[in-house]
């Protein structure tokens, strides 16, 4: 895709001002007070404001923490953070990094990770970040499983790590009472306990 479209839930018709072209975006965040939306454009490596009263792009930011693609973004529960993952070549490894969502510069504590990590979630008490890996160190081993990493959202330390055997894991949410991690992969859907 190389447009952003944006739909009136109440009617499901496209919006004066729509598709907004941007090339591949990806994984929108929309701020808490909902007047700005950022989306990571796979395509040119680059983080993207959009004012969502016009529609139009303020702000757009080359994407340089490290990685050679943009593979997911997810935002903080206060708003303040943007947590971005990006892919070196191979699925051999990647970068998780922090940016400040109102200049989208990187904030200091981004951290290279052995595996590409393709989903993220932040937890709604906004102190962790589940990030999930479609590819992971023993793959070629076992490859019905996938990798689940699980970092401190302040400091993107790694806390813990597991093998989820459902596939390739794509998309995460965490339910509004935290307990569950709601994953799908290629293998179906899973609930797991936080």
């Amino acid at each position: 895709s190389k447009a952003l479209m944006v739909v009136d839930t109440r009617t499901l018709q496209q919006v004066p001002g729509a598709p907004i072209s941007l090339p591949f975006p990806l994984c929108p965040v929309v701020s808490p007070d909902g007047t700005r939306l950022t989306v990571a454009c796979q395509g040119s490596n680059e983080i993207v404001t959009i004012d969502t009263a016009t529609l139009q792009v303020p702000k757009r930011v080359p994407f340089a923490a490290g990685g050679s693609a943009i593979m997911a973004m997810a935002g903080s529960a206060d708003g303040k953070r943007l947590y971005v993952t990006s892919l070196f070549g191979g699925y051999a490894g990647g970068q998780l990094a922090m940016l400040d969502a109102e200049t989208l510069q990187p904030i200091p504590g981004g951290t290279p990770c052995r595996t590409s990590l393709a989903a993220i979630a932040v937890s709604p008490d906004g102190r962790r970040l589940f990030a999930a890996s479609p590819i992971n160190t023993t793959y070629w081993i076992n490859p019905g499983a996938s990798l689940l990493q699980v970092f401190d959202a302040a400091t993107l330390d790694l806390v813990a790590a597991t093998q989820v055997p459902c596939g390739w894991l794509n998309s995460l949410a965490v339910t509004p009472d935290r307990r569950h991690l709601l994953v799908a992969s290629e293998g179906g859907s899973t609930i797991l306990d936080t």
